[in-house]
């Protein structure tokens, strides 16, 4: 990924209308929905929905996208979603959860990404909470499985031997 390069202090500590900087959050797993931040200590809050430090992805003029800096280090699977969205630019999987913003005001701002009509826009913390216990849950049955599979190799080489 590209590091953005030229955003001011205030694309991340600033806010939007009423105090409220709206995102699009596209979770490597699927998840979508639309994301409120509040204005104050907006670092903290967005390294929370992307698992860490923030990179910027060049993509388009009026689109910005924050990604985790350190997801692929980490092993976060592939967002197919975000790089169904940027294949054409960049030619490599994109990996982990992502955000999408409006374009930066001339002040390096960041503005809210546009929700239509009939959409919930969820408080950031509580999509963090639920994406850790749907994801705790996940990683639970996949333990589970690849247990049970070494269980199953382990019992068919014994018979084997047998």
């Amino acid at each position: 990924m590209v590091e953005r390069s030229g955003v001011s202090d205030g694309a991340i500590e600033g806010g939007t209308d009423a105090g409220v900087l709206i995102g699009r959050f596209i979770g490597w797993d699927g998840t979508d929905a639309y994301v409120s931040v509040p204005q104050h200590d907006h670092l903290s809050q967005l390294q929370a929905l992307v698992g860490g430090n923030i990179e910027f992805v060049p993509f388009d003029p009026a689109i910005e996208i924050m990604m985790g800096e350190e997801a692929r280090i980490f092993g976060i699977p592939t967002n197919q979603a975000i790089t169904d969205l940027v294949w054409h630019r960049y030619g490599y999987d994109m990996v982990g959860d992502a955000v999408l913003f409006g374009a930066l005001t001339g002040e390096g701002e960041m503005t809210s990404f546009p929700v239509p009509n009939g959409n919930e826009v969820v408080p950031w913390d509580r999509l963090v909470a639920e994406l850790k216990e749907k994801r705790a849950v996940e990683k639970s049955i996949a333990d589970a499985k690849a247990r049970r599979r070494e269980r199953e190799q382990e019992a068919a080489a014994k018979k084997k031997e047998d």
